[in-house]
């Protein structure tokens, strides 16, 4: 599996659909970002062209437990956890 991606530099900021990140077990929280529909395709690993599984927040690895599509209310929700045996991210 690639490297695990960057979600600031993963969406244009742009377009209809927000962004979100929820956390589970950590207190972290990050910016919401915008994006268009067709970017859906940057959480699929070019390598193995699955679904992410780990994704960055400001450079902390974490894993990646579920995407939510909601296309009615335009919002991408992806659900994260600090992988387990992984040093303390409180800063």
């Amino acid at each position: 599996m690639s490297e695990a991606m960057e979600f600031l530099a993963l969406f244009s900021d742009m377009g209809p659909y927000r962004v979100t990140v929820k956390f589970k077990d950590h207190p972290g929280r990050v910016a919401d970002r915008q994006m268009m529909a067709e970017e859906i395709i940057r959480l699929i690993d070019r390598d193995t062209g699955m679904f992410a599984e780990r994704m960055e927040f400001d450079g902390w690895p974490f894993d990646v437990v579920k995407f939510d599509l909601d296309p009615v209310r335009k919002k991408l929700t992806i659900h994260a956890r600090r992988p387990s045996g992984n040093m303390d991210l409180t800063d």
